[in-house]
């Protein structure tokens, strides 16, 4: 026989080998979380079918199955009986659906939102790319990293989950704004003006750094005087706001007291001068002693514990 002959031979042989290769050696697409017998073994029946072999690969990915993690498998659950024929490999691959950066951004603005803080928003979101699902039907599970304090810039664990089980874990960044509903000047306000209610109109605001050098309750600013004139929507700093008594030492005062539903008014002496939100000694003549009573208007106090 010529060399051309036999090297003819080996390649005819080689080519039916190939040929005669079993059916179930070829891939297999899923959709589930797992891996299981069913899936590789042709004509598989029984309780040995559901056995897991192992985790499925990621959505739009494929791994291989050897023999071996089968064999693995049925033995752990004690069925690696008249299972059939284990294929000696097989791919597995897992079925996709691609979802777009736009609609999984959406998706996580959603959830993220749904955790955060009181008065914390979400200014940006970190980029994404375009992600696979296992199904068009999944959904968007965030925590929250457990954080105290503010912090602008942050990473939010974030599970991807279809039929009750999550398949994807992600880290997003976020940028994130503190917002709160302020007190700002109602219109444009001089220099010397003693502030009431008229004065002061409510907006939300992004708070900084910069937030505590303002007021934020109306106890800071009633009664005060202005020692800088204001335009309309800006914020009261507090080193511009001057307190002026509305009550006056050894003046006769109304004393308020509250337990529950019932409201008690009393007589009493100013011992102290006292502008509005200040804690000032009274004396009380219906008990005849000393109390502490906080300002809340002109000639008016509330006794405090």
């Amino acid at each position: 026989m010529t060399r051309v002959t036999i090297i003819g031979s080996l390649i005819a042989l080689a080519v039916g080998l190939l040929g005669s290769t079993p059916s179930h050696a070829a891939g297999v697409r899923i959709t589930e979380q797992h891996i299981r017998v069913g899936d590789l073994v042709p004509g598989c029946q029984g309780e040995s079918c559901g056995v897991t072999i192992g985790r499925a690969p990621l959505p739009g990915k494929c791994r291989t199955v050897r023999r071996v993690e089968i064999k693995r498998a049925l033995i752990q659950a004690q069925l690696d009986h008249h299972v059939g024929t284990l294929p000696a490999r097989r791919r597995v691959c897992r079925r996709a659906v691609s979802v777009s950066p736009e609609e999984l951004r959406s998706r996580i603005e959603s959830a993220v939102t749904r955790v955060l803080p009181p008065d914390t928003f979400i200014e940006k979101l970190g980029r994404l790319g375009r992600i696979n699902v296992p199904t068009a039907e999944f959904e968007v599970v965030a925590s929250w990293p457990g954080m105290r304090s503010f912090r602008r810039q942050i990473s939010i664990p974030v599970e991807l989950v279809a039929n009750g089980e999550s398949f994807r874990s992600l880290q997003v960044s976020a940028t994130l704004v503190q917002k709160k509903r302020l007190p700002v000047a109602a219109r444009d306000l001089p220099t010397g003006v003693v502030l009431d209610p008229s004065a002061i109109q409510w907006k939300v605001l992004s708070l900084d750094a910069a937030s505590s050098r303002f007021a934020t309750q109306l106890p800071q600013l009633i009664g005060r005087r202005l020692e800088h004139p204001l335009a309309r929507g800006e914020r009261f700093p507090l080193n511009g706001l001057a307190a002026i008594p509305v009550i006056t030492r050894g003046q006769q005062i109304t004393v308020e007291s509250s337990t529950g539903l019932i409201r008690i008014k009393a007589r009493g002496i100013a011992r102290q001068d006292g502008a509005v939100g200040d804690r000032i000694r009274v004396a009380v003549r219906a008990v005849q002693r000393l109390v502490w009573a906080e300002v809340t208007a002109p000639g008016l106090a509330m006794v405090v514990q």
